[in-house]
């Protein structure tokens, strides 16, 4: 199972390389990113996406897991850390590398069959990002009106809006439409991983907050996984919402790596961005062990 998750590692040295060699700034590319394909691949996805009972909560479901973690993370973060620190922490914390990571490494692991499950999950972190992560992010450096005025700036919330109403509407994409937005999908997932080694070709030196790396690891690699199996447990003895596929995927989703958009983000609001990218990266170094192995132990469990 390990050799299917390499292929985004791959990236990150492609990254790496393109900053020291070619001198690409992270700060060129997290624009392009946020303002552009993001919007783009959210649009897209919603618009395909089924809109069936199973499927539906989804976001919603993740997108209130976000919001949870976020104010429980930041709050405690707050006295050691301080201010911008804890400000990236909460939002870091509640997020995870659901789009560049989870739905390539997700397809590997549970195959096609999955990747309507895994793109509305990773909806509800996409949405977390651009509302209250972003905002909680800006607050580190700005007012809140200003912060406010920076979210709504943002183009996926209403790309999303835009996708889920032409769903209703059932209408679609067809011919060199639909092509153009499966590259840009592969794009995003490209640039996202390629975002990380990015930033960490622009460190001049590099070094490791010990605090700062260990309190977000015990968020995304215990917190998360233990908060989303005891919904999974409670769900599976009593209302069963879940079926057997979705808990699998639900769970996945918990196992993920701090965001590549937590760098992207900082960079573009200037909030730590080599902090970010460090934990970033040493959290997606983990990842390697830690999601093949966590999930194989999950899919081997019986309900």
């Amino acid at each position: 199972m390990f050799e299917k998750v390499l292929a985004p590692y791959l990236l990150v040295a492609a990254g790496f390389a393109a900053g020291k060699i070619l001198g690409l700034r992270k700060e060129a590319v997290a624009p392009l990113l946020i303002y552009f394909l993001t919007p783009v691949v959210v649009f897209a996805a919603v618009l395909r996406a089924p809109l069936e009972v199973r499927y539906i909560g989804l976001p919603a479901f993740f997108y209130l897991l976000c919001a949870l973690v976020c104010w429980i993370s930041f709050k405690l973060a707050q006295r050691p850390f301080g201010s911008p620190r804890s400000n990236l922490l909460g939002f870091a914390c509640a997020d995870a590398n659901s789009g560049y990571f989870g739905i390539p490494v997700g397809i590997a692991l549970f195959g096609e069959n999955a990747l309507s499950a895994i793109v509305l999950s990773s909806f509800g972190f996409i949405l977390y990002e651009n509302t209250i992560g972003f905002y909680l992010t800006a607050r580190g450096k700005h007012t809140a009106q200003e912060s406010l005025i920076k979210v709504l700036r943002l183009p996926s919330v209403y790309a999303f809006i835009l996708g889920l109403v032409l769903n209703i509407f059932s209408l679609e994409l067809h011919g060199p439409w639909l092509d153009l937005c499966t590259n840009i999908r592969g794009a995003y997932s490209v640039l996202g991983m390629m975002m990380i080694g990015l930033a960490i070709a622009d460190l001049e030196k590099f070094s490791i907050d010990l605090p700062f790396l260990s309190y977000a690891f015990a968020f995304k690699f215990i917190f998360w996984p233990l908060l989303v199996g005891l919904v999974l447990v409670l769900d599976a003895q009593t209302a069963s919402v879940f079926s057997l596929e979705l808990r699998r995927v639900v769970f996945f989703m918990s196992t993920l790596p701090l965001a590549a958009n937590v760098v992207a983000i900082a960079a573009l609001l200037k909030v730590e961005p080599e902090r970010a990218a460090v934990a970033v990266l040493a959290s997606t170094l983990l990842a390697l062990l830690t999601v093949p192995l966590t999930n194989a132990w999950f899919s081997g469990m019986v309900w």
